[in-house]
């Protein structure tokens, strides 16, 4: 394996993008409850905004257990940005939803490299 392309690279850079995309999501999700009352959309604007919460959340706690190296964990983490992928392009999409969907692209990259390249006796 290259040595920029270890496992520890892997999962550091997964890690990482996780948490830049759980901030992402965090800072949509909050704008959006600052802004509920005034959407003028009641009920749904809260439950858009509590939504947007839950995938910041489901962002961090992917790259949480992303780091303990285990093969279901990357499996999981890949169903969820997968997930992520298709919800992202159904609704309105503008320039952070490029964004996310970037990021979404690349880590879904690395938990396969982790998953296919995995050193021997790493990564559980």
């Amino acid at each position: 394996m290259h040595k920029l392309l270890t496992a520890d690279n892997l999962v550091r850079a997964a890690r990482g993008l996780f948490l830049l995309n759980a901030v992402i999501w965090l800072a949509l999700g909050m704008t959006s409850l600052f802004r509920a009352d005034d959407s003028g959309l009641g009920a749904i604007a809260w439950i858009v905004a509590a939504l947007l919460l839950v995938n910041a959340a489901g962002m961090l706690v992917c790259g949480v257990f992303v780091g303990r190296r285990r093969p279901v964990y990357y499996v999981i983490a890949g169903a969820f940005l997968l997930a992520n992928l298709v919800l992202t392009v159904t609704d309105q999409f503008g320039l952070l939803d490029l964004a996310t969907l970037l990021i979404d692209v690349v880590i879904l990259g690395l938990l396969a490299g982790l998953l296919l390249g995995r050193e021997p006796g790493r990564g559980g």
